[in-house]
């Protein structure tokens, strides 16, 4: 039997994300080859106070805008997603991706559907996600959003750009692009993992598009690593990757791909961005009060940020941050 997608980072949290499944077998890479390019920021009580303060007087002057080019089902107002009983929902660019990952044998099918029988089986729509036939556009919910994590994880690790060819990946004192978690990691690939590396242009981006997925994806960050999407060395990483790519491919701003990763982030981190959004809270402001580069960014989502809002609002308890997968 292949082996599940695993992860090679190593975590010091107490539990991971209940939307996350918990398979995981792979050893884990040295420690100096796993050591953020970021370094570690220290976050104090004012700190926090002083950006949440700007950026709420920041936002009283912008208004509103509508996305009426793009159908994203992500709206900052409805962010209390992070609460128990409401929830969250991104629209993907879907069409033939999943044939094409299949196609060009980032995914091999057959360990795919090995994986998820042992999960209990694919439903009608998952299994539809890897034919020609899926919908133009589908909804990553609470419902699925452990299996869209390794879907698009498959999209950022084989598809073409610039972060995974030139970027911080290739840094040679990680020893190689191979040696992470998103790539030592991914066990479903139709041989070598590496042949498939940024080796497939799956997703057309023009350079303006391509420039905006490297723009936006330095800004944000997930709370089990201390690095942005643009080194995406863990599966949340190289799945946000994808994420970003395929809706700058349909013309997504700067704005909907931001919120477009607070969704994602709050879906596959939810008792993180729980313990966030009772931070906020706790300094009498609403989360809908903070722009989505903000919560996104290092200063909440990093692994670092999170780990001193956590030690505030739970006393060092509550949900760590974990990339099984």
């Amino acid at each position: 039997m292949h082996q599940k997608p695993t992860n090679h980072h190593e975590h010091h949290h107490n539990k991971e994300p209940r939307e996350v499944a918990t398979e995981t077998g792979a050893t884990k890479p040295a420690q100096e080859q796993m050591k953020p390019l970021l370094s570690e920021v220290r976050v104090s009580r004012q700190s926090f106070v002083a950006l949440l303060l700007a950026v709420a007087l920041l936002s009283s002057l912008v208004t509103a805008r509508a996305f009426g080019h793009y159908p994203l089902n992500v709206d900052n107002k409805s962010f209390v997603v992070a609460r128990p009983g409401q929830g969250m929902s991104v629209s993907i660019p879907w069409a033939e991706m999943g044939a094409a990952l299949v196609r060009e044998g980032v995914i091999d099918e057959s360990k795919w559907q090995e994986l998820y029988q042992a999960r209990g089986g694919l439903t009608t729509d998952e299994q539809a996600l890897l034919t020609a036939n899926a919908p133009a556009e589908v909804i990553m919910d609470a419902k699925n959003a452990s299996y869209f994590l390794n879907l698009l994880w498959a999209v950022g690790l084989g598809n073409a750009h610039e972060a995974l060819a030139e970027g911080s990946m290739q840094d040679e004192r990680y020893g190689g692009a191979g040696n992470f978690a998103s790539t030592g990691g991914w066990t479903l690939a139709r041989g070598d993992t590496m042949q498939h590396y940024g080796a497939h242009r799956m997703i057309p981006l023009t350079p303006e598009e391509a420039e905006r997925v490297t723009r936006v994806s330095q800004d944000i960050y997930r709370p089990c690593c201390n690095n942005a999407t643009h080194f995406p060395d863990c599966n949340h990483g190289m799945a946000m990757l994808g994420l970003m790519e395929l809706m700058a491919s349909k013309g997504a701003t700067d704005e909907e791909l931001y919120q477009a990763a607070l969704s994602a982030n709050s879906l596959w981190f939810r008792e993180q961005y729980q313990t966030i959004t009772a931070f906020v809270e706790s300094r009498g402001l609403q989360v809908s009060q903070i722009p989505a580069k903000e919560l996104v960014g290092q200063n909440f989502a990093s692994a670092s940020a999170f780990q001193a809002i956590n030690k505030e609002i739970n006393q060092g308890g509550g949900g760590g941050a974990s990339c099984a997968a």
